[in-house]
C-alpha cells in the first residue's frame, strides 16, 4: 500500500474474460473455467487493489456483483475471506488470497498449522474458487524486519503443503516487497538488494526460481519524483511522450529510460542478476497516483492520477517490456480501487482510489488511441451533474456559460419542455453540464465547471426527462440497446483492449449503413443513432473508415536483385523518420512548420543547386529527422538527407485539432497505420503489413498520427508539404534529398538541354547535346 496498510483485497482488470453456454454441466464448466485460467495467466493483465478502510465497502455478493458487471476476473484478497471466496465460486474469477504478517509466527514454525491453513483456505474452496497463489505477508523484510527469518520457511511450509494436495503447479507462493529493498535504482545498471537482506533474498530468490513464481513488488513512481524534485522530471514519472534529450540513459548499457516505472523494474531484473538469478519475472504489486492532497503535495492532482494510471494501463496493454527485457511485459497492479475515506493524514492516502466509496469514479481513465477508458464505470455511462451544497449564484454562473460559450443543447429545460421541471437553478445546470460533458465525449476535464460538477453513474433522468447520457435517449432514438455490461451465455467476452477497438468498427459500421439507408431508397438497414460527427469531432469511426480501405499488396519494388520480389510488408525499414507538423509564431507573424523548422523558398531551385553544386542555397540536415520538444519555430530552406533504394518509415504525427494531408512528390507509399495518440515503437502491432493500400497523399487526424512505409526508389530532391496551401505556403514542407552516389543514367537522367537556369545558376551549361 502506499505507506501503513489495512486488511486489504485486490482485484485485477485483466485483458481477457470468458463465459461458456448456461447449459454446460458444473464439472464442465469448472474444468473450462481451470483450463481458461491457466491459459490466461500466460498473458500480462492491469490489476486494481481495494483498500479496506472505506466507510461503507460492499458486501461479499455486492462486491462479486460488481466484478461481474465489471468484467474484471482477476482478485487478490489480503486475507483468506471466506464469505468472498463461498461468493467467487464458479464465477470464472481468479482469485490471489494472502497470509497476513501476524500469523507468519505460527505457520512459519509448524509444517502441520501450514498444512491446516492450505486445507482451510484453498483445499476447501479450489477449483470451484479459481485460486491461483498465495502471497505470504506484506513488506515484511521494511515494516517487520523481525518476522525476517520466518519468511522463507513460512513460504516453504506453505508450498509444501499445497504439494501434498497436488495444487503447486496450479497455485503459486510469493510475497510482496518495498521497493526500498533495492538500492541504487538509478542507474538500473548499478541497482543491487540491499545487503544487510542478502541472508533471506538469496533463499528466496532460489525458491521463486525453482517454483516458476514471480517476485512481487511494490514500486511507486509518484514517491521516487516526491523525494527527488528537481531531478526527476514529472513526465518522466507519468509516462508522458519524451524527446529524446529528456529520456534518462543508462551510462553502462545506453539503454534509454522513458519512464521511472521501467528503470525500477529493471533495477529489480539487475538486482536478481546480481544475485545470479536470471528466470523469475517481476510482478508489479502496487502502483498508483494520488488524485487530491494536501498543500504540500500539489502534485497529487486528478490529471496527474488520470495521466498516470491511463498511461500504465496503455504500457501494459502494448506489452513492449523494459528496455532491458523487452520480451516481458510485467503485469501491474493498480493502487486502488476505492479512496479509502477512513485513512489519516495526509491527505493524499485517503485519495488513491480510482472511485469514491459510493461507487462513483473519481475520474475516467483514458487509454491512447482507444477513446475513455469506462472500465471503471459500473454501467459503461456517466453523467454530470451539478453538486449539491452550491450556491445559486455560482451554478447560475456555470449555466450560462454552459448554455452559452458552451454550446450545450439547453432546449429542454426551456419553459414548457420535458426537463423544465423542477424549476431550479440545480436541476437546469445539472442537464445543461450533462450536455456539455457528452457533447465533449465525457473527457475528464468536460465535468468541472470551476469545482461545481461531478460525474456519477447514476442516471440522473426523472418523468418523461432524459438527460443526454441517457440510455433513454439511445433507445428513442434507435430502439433498444443491450446494455454492454450484460452478457448472454453464448457470449465470449473479448478482452478490454480489442473490444474498446471493435466499440470503433461498430461505430464505423453503423454510420455506414445509416449512409446507405440515406442513398438507397430499398435498404432495410435501421438507422442507428446520429451520423457521427466531423473527424475533428469524432476522429474514432473517420480512422476506422480509413483503414477498412484496403487491396491486395503485391507491389515489387524495392528489388534488390533484379530476379527478386518482395512484399513490402516483410520489409525492415532501414530507419524512421518522424514529422509533425505546429503551428507557430515567428516574429509576430502566423507561420507553421514541420519539426519546428518553417520553410522559405530559396533564390535558386534546390535541384538547379545540387545538380551544380552551388554552395549556400541549401545545408542538408537543416530539419531535424524527428520533432523536437516545445512550440518554437525558425525560418530555414530544410532539406533533409536520404540514400537512394533505402526502405523507410516515415510517421506524420499531429498534435493540432484539425486534420492534416500529406503529400510526398515523386513517389507512392504504403499506410500501413493510423491511430491516435503519441506514435511509439510498440504502434508498430497494429500496423497492417498485408494489404495496405498505396497512395501519394494521407490524411492525418487530430491529436493522432499515421505511419507510412517508402522504398526510395528515385533519386531527386522531392517535396513533402500539407496539402492544405495556407500552411503550406506559410512553411508547412521541406525537401526529401534521395541521394545516389553512382552518378549514373540508370538512377536518374541529365537535366534536359532547354531546362530554364535560373537564380545562381544562371550561365551554367547543361549537357551539350
Amino acid at each position: 500500500m502506499a505507506n501503513s496498510k489495512f486488511i486489504t483485497y485486490f482485484i485485477i482488470i485483466v485483458l481477457f474474460c470468458f463465459t461458456v453456454p448456461s447449459t454446460a454441466k458444473s464439472s464442465a464448466l469448472v474444468q473450462e473455467i481451470k483450463q481458461q485460467s491457466q491459459e490466461q495467466d500466460k498473458e500480462p493483465f492491469v490489476g486494481v487493489n481495494i483498500g479496506t478502510d472505506v466507510s461503507d465497502l460492499l458486501s461479499p455478493t455486492e462486491l462479486v456483483s460488481f466484478l461481474q458487471v465489471q468484467r474484471i476476473s482477476h482478485i487478490r484478497l489480503y486475507d483468506a475471506n471466506q464469505d468472498i471466496l463461498k461468493a467467487l465460486a464458479k464465477t470464472k474469477i481468479r482469485v490471489i488470497i494472502s497470509v497476513p504478517n501476524n500469523q507468519l509466527l505460527a505457520i512459519g514454525s509448524s509444517n502441520t498449522t501450514a498444512a491446516s491453513w492450505v486445507g482451510r483456505n484453498v483445499v476447501a474452496y479450489y477449483p470451484e474458487t479459481l485460486i491461483t497463489g498465495i502471497a505470504v505477508g506484506d513488506e515484511v523484510l521494511t515494516t517487520v524486519p523481525s518476522s525476517a527469518p520466518l519468511l522463507l520457511p513460512a513460504i516453504q511450509s506453505l508450498y509444501s503443503a499445497l504439494v501434498a494436495a497436488n495444487l503447486h503447479t496450479q497455485i503459486k507462493v510469493s510475497t510482496p516487497h518495498a521497493a526500498s529493498i533495492i538500492l541504487d535504482t538509478f542507474p538500473p545498471s548499478q541497482a543491487y538488494f540491499n545487503q544487510s537482506l542478502t541472508s533471506v533474498m538469496v533463499p528466496l530468490l532460489q525458491f521463486l526460481s525453482t517454483t516458476g513464481s514471480f517476485l512481487m513488488m511494490n514500486l511507486y513512481p509518484y514517491y521516487v519524483f516526491m523525494e527527488n524534485k528537481g531531478v526527476v522530471p514529472l513526465d518522466n514519472s507519468l509516462f508522458k511522450p519524451l524527446t529524446p534529450s529528456k529520456e534518462m540513459v543508462d551510462p553502462n548499457t545506453l539503454l534509454h529510460y522513458t519512464n521511472v516505472l521501467d528503470a525500477m523494474i529493471d533495477a529489480a531484473y539487475v538486482s536478481m542478476k546480481n544475485l545470479n538469478v536470471t528466470d523469475v519475472v517481476v510482478l508489479v504489486s502496487e502502483s498508483g497516483w494520488p488524485s487530491k492532497g494536501d498543500s504540500k503535495e500539489p502534485y497529487a492532482s486528478k490529471d496527474n492520477a488520470d495521466t498516470y494510471n491511463s498511461n500504465l494501463i496503455k504500457l501494459v496493454l502494448d506489452r513492449s517490456g523494459t528496455p532491458l527485457h523487452p520480451e516481458i511485459t510485467s503485469s501491474v497492479y493498480i493502487y486502488e480501487l476505492f479512496n479509502e475515506d477512513l485513512r489519516s493524514p495526509p491527505t493524499s492516502e485517503a485519495n488513491w482510489g480510482l472511485f469514491y466509496s459510493n461507487s462513483t469514479p473519481v475520474y475516467l481513465l483514458h487509454v491512447s488511441g482507444s477513446g475513455t477508458f469506462l472500465a471503471n464505470d459500473t454501467t459503461n455511462q456517466t453523467f454530470c451533474i451539478a453538486m449539491d451544497g452550491v450556491d445559486s449564484k455560482t451554478l447560475q454562473t456555470a449555466l450560462d456559460w454552459a448554455c452559452g460559450p458552451g454550446r450545450s443543447n439547453c432546449s429542454e429545460i426551456q419553459p414548457g419542455e420535458s426537463c423544465y421541471q423542477p424549476n431550479n437553478v440545480k436541476n437546469h445546470a445539472s442537464y445543461a453540464f450533462d450536455s456539455y460533458y457528452q457533447k465533449e465525449g465525457e473527457t475528464s476535464g468536460s465535468c468541472d465547471f470551476k469545482g461545481v460538477a461531478m460525474i456519477t453513474t447514476t442516471d440522473p433522468s426523472h418523468g418523461s426527462c432524459a438527460f443526454p447520457g441517457s440510455k433513454k435517449v439511445s433507445s428513442k432514438k434507435t430502439g433498444t440497446i443491450l446494455n454492454s455490461t450484460e452478457a448472454n451465455g453464448a457470449e465470449s467476452v473479448i478482452s478490454l483492449h480489442h473490444a474498446i477497438k471493435q466499440e470503433k468498427w461498430d461505430q464505423f459500421w453503423h454510420f455506414y449503413g445509416q449512409v446507405q439507408e440515406n442513398l438507397f431508397c430499398n435498404s432495410k438497414m435501421g438507422v442507428y443513432g446520429p451520423i457521427p460527427g466531423a473527424p475533428t469531432i469524432q476522429i474514432a469511426p473517420s480512422v476506422m473508415q480509413a483503414r477498412s480501405i484496403r487491396r491486395n499488396l503485391t507491389a515489387s519494388e524495392p528489388r534488390p536483385n533484379p530476379q527478386g520480389s518482395y512484399h513490402n510488408g516483410m520489409i525492415t525499414p532501414s530507419r524512421t523518420i518522424m514529422v509533425a507538423n505546429s503551428a507557430s509564431y515567428i516574429n509576430g507573424k502566423q507561420r507553421y512548420a514541420v519539426n519546428g523548422v518553417s520553410y522559405v523558398p530559396p533564390d535558386t531551385p534546390l535541384k538547379l543547386a545540387d545538380y551544380f553544386k552551388i554552395s549556400g542555397v541549401f545545408n542538408l540536415g537543416s530539419i531535424p529527422t524527428c520533432p523536437p520538444s516545445g512550440n518554437n519555430a525558425y525560418f530555414q530552406t530544410s532539406v533533409m538527407a536520404a540514400n537512394f533504394r533505402e526502405y523507410v518509415e516515415i510517421v506524420f504525427q499531429n498534435w493540432e485539432d484539425t486534420v492534416q494531408s500529406w503529400h510526398i512528390d515523386g513517389y507512392s507509399f504504403f499506410v500501413v497505420g493510423m491511430e491516435g495518440g503519441q506514435w511509439t515503437p510498440s504502434s508498430r502491432k497494429v500496423y497492417n503489413l498485408r494489404d495496405t493500400v498505396s497512395r501519394c497523399t494521407t490524411q492525418v487526424y487530430p491529436r493522432s498520427w499515421t505511419a507510412i512505409y517508402v522504398a526510395l526508389d528515385n533519386v531527386g530532391m522531392w517535396n513533402i508539404r500539407s496539402e492544405n496551401w495556407a500552411r503550406q505556403y506559410l512553411g508547412q514542407q521541406f525537401y526529401l534529398r534521395v541521394y545516389s552516389s553512382a552518378n549514373s543514367w540508370r538512377d536518374e537522367l541529365p537535366i534536359p538541354r532547354n531546362a530554364l537556369l535560373c537564380g545562381r545558376a544562371r550561365g551554367s551549361h547543361t549537357r551539350p547535346f
